[in-house]
C-alpha cells in the first residue's frame, strides 16, 4: 500500500497529522496491527531526514497529536533505536521533552521492545516515577549486568551497579539488593576461574559491597555458588577456589580500614555487627595480627586490647571514645567536627559518661595511692620509733656497764 505523498514544506505538525489520518483510516477499516504499520510508516519519513532536529520535531509533534495514539509512537521510538544512524540520545532528549505527555509504561516499553544502549536506557529509567515500573526496569538493568559480567572489568561493573541503585525508587528492596551481590558474586567467581587473574582483589567491589558487609552477607558463600556454576559450565578447576581464601582477603581488607582509620584519627574503630563478632577466635587473631601489619604508625598493648573487646562487641562506644579522651584536646575536637552533629551530640554523651568514669577511675587510683603511701610512712615511723627505742635501751644499758665498773 502506498503511503502519502508529502510536500517537500510539510512541517513536523503536518507530518503528524497525516499519520495520525493514516492510522484512523487503517483502524476503521479493520486492518491488522494498525499500530504496528503506522510506525513503520512513521520510521520510513523519520529515516528520510538527515537533520536530528527534524527528527526531534516530528516525534514531539506525534506526541502532541491528539488524534495519534501513544503507543503509535512509543512504537515508533522503539523501532529507530535499533538504526544506528540515528543516536538513541534522540529518543531520550524527546522523551524528556515531553514527559508529561508520555505515561511511564511507553517508556517501558520503549527499553523493552527496542535496542537502547545502557547510557540511555539509565537517563529513560531516571524519568520514571511509577515505583512498580521503576522496580522492573530497574531489576532488567541487573539481569542484563549479570549475563555480560565476564565482558567488562571489576571497576565498571561497579560503576554500571552504582549508576542502577541510584535509579531505585524504593530503598533497599531486597530483591534488587540480591541481585546486586549476585552480580558481584559472579564478577569475583569470574575472576578466580581466569587462566590470568586466578584470583581477585576487592577493593573495587568494596565501593559497591562495604567489607563489613561482605562478612554479612557471606559474600564467599555466593561466590562459591557462582564458581560452581562456571565449573560446571566450562569444566573444573582443581584449587583454584576456597571460601577460606576469600574470607581471609574480606579479614585482610577490614584490617587494612581499621588500620588507615587508626593512622589517621589516632582512634581504634572496629565496625559494630554480629557478623565480626561471631568470627571464629583465629579469624579474630588473623584481624588484629593485619591491623598490626597495616598500621604505620603501630598498635600498642593499650590498642590491642581494645581491637579484642571491640571484635568481641564489648565496650563498642567506650572502647573508641576512651582512646579520644588520651588524645590532647585540639585533637578531640578535630575529631568531634567531622562527626555528623546527631553523631556528635551522642559522641559527647557518650564521651561525658566516661570521663566521669574515667574520673572516678583516677580518684579511686588517687587514694589507693594515698593510702598506700600514708601506710609505708606509718610503718617508716614505726620502725625509726622503734629504732629509737632500741637505741635508748642500749644507750641506758652501757651507761649502767659503766657505772657498775666504777
Amino acid at each position: 500500500m502506498k503511503f502519502f505523498k508529502r510536500n517537500k514544506q510539510e512541517n513536523a505538525q503536518e507530518i503528524a497529522k497525516k499519520v495520525a489520518k493514516t492510522y484512523n483510516t487503517k483502524k476503521e477499516k479493520g486492518e491488522e496491527n494498525p499500530i504496528e504499520t503506522t510506525a513503520g510508516n512513521l520510521v520510513k519519513i523519520i529515516k528520510e531526514k538527515n537533520d536530528l532536529t527534524e527528527i526531534k520535531k516530528v516525534l514531539k509533534a506525534s506526541v502532541d497529536e491528539k488524534e495519534l495514539p501513544n503507543d503509535v509512537v512509543t512504537e515508533t521510538m522503539a523501532k529507530i533505536s535499533k538504526i544506528e544512524s540515528i543516536p538513541d540520545a534522540v529518543i531520550t532528549d524527546v522523551v524528556k521533552a515531553k514527559k508529561d505527555d508520555l505515561p511511564d509504561s511507553s517508556i517501558k516499553t520503549i527499553i523493552e521492545k527496542g535496542d537502547v544502549n545502557e547510557e540511555e536506557r539509565i537517563k529513560l529509567i531516571e524519568t520514571v516515577e511509577d515505583k512498580k515500573i521503576n522496580k522492573k526496569l530497574v531489576k532488567n538493568e541487573l539481569i542484563n549486568l549479570y549475563s555480560k559480567t565476564d565482558e567488562i572489568t571489576d571497576v565498571e561493573v561497579v560503576t554500571s551497579l552504582k549508576k542502577i541503585k541510584e535509579l531505585e525508587k524504593e530503598q533497599e528492596d531486597d530483591e534488587i539488593k540480591e541481585l546486586g551481590h549476585k552480580v558481584v558474586a559472579k564478577k569475583i567467581a569470574e575472576n578466580y576461574y581466569s587462566e590470568i587473574k586466578r584470583g581477585t582483589m576487592l577493593y573495587s567491589f568494596s565501593q559497591f559491597i562495604p567489607i563489613k558487609e561482605m562478612l554479612e552477607i557471606d559474600l564467599p558463600e555466593l561466590v562459591e555458588k557462582e564458581y560452581n556454576k562456571l565449573e560446571e559450565e566450562n569444566g573444573k578447576k582443581k584449587n583454584r577456589f576456597s571460601k577460606r581464601d576469600l574470607k581471609d582477603k574480606i579479614l585482610d581488607d577490614l584490617a587494612k580500614e581499621v588500620a588507615l582509620n587508626f593512622d589517621n584519627t589516632g582512634i581504634v574503630s572496629i565496625p559494630r555487627s554480629e557478623s565480626i563478632t561471631n568470627l571464629s577466635q583465629k579469624e579474630k587473631q588473623r584481624v588484629l595480627e593485619q591491623i598490626k601489619v597495616y598500621s604505620k604508625h603501630g598498635v600498642t598493648v593499650q590498642d590491642a586490647k581494645s581491637i579484642k573487646a571491640q571484635l568481641i562487641g564489648e565496650d563498642y562506644e567506650e572502647g573508641k571514645l576512651s582512646t579520644l579522651i588520651m588524645l590532647e584536646d585540639s585533637k578531640l575536637m578535630d575529631q568531634l567536627c567531622f562527626l555528623p552533629e546527631d553523631k556528635r551530640k551522642k559522641v559527647i554523651e557518650i564521651l561525658g559518661d566516661t570521663l566521669e568514669k574515667k574520673l572516678d577511675e583516677m580518684d579511686e587510683e588517687q587514694e589507693k595511692d594515698e593510702s598506700m603511701q600514708e601506710n609505708i610512712e606509718n610503718t617508716k615511723n614505726d620502725k625509726e620509733h622503734k629504732d629509737d627505742n632500741n637505741n635508748n635501751g642500749k644507750n641506758n644499758e652501757e651507761q649502767e656497764i659503766k657505772k657498775a665498773d666504777r
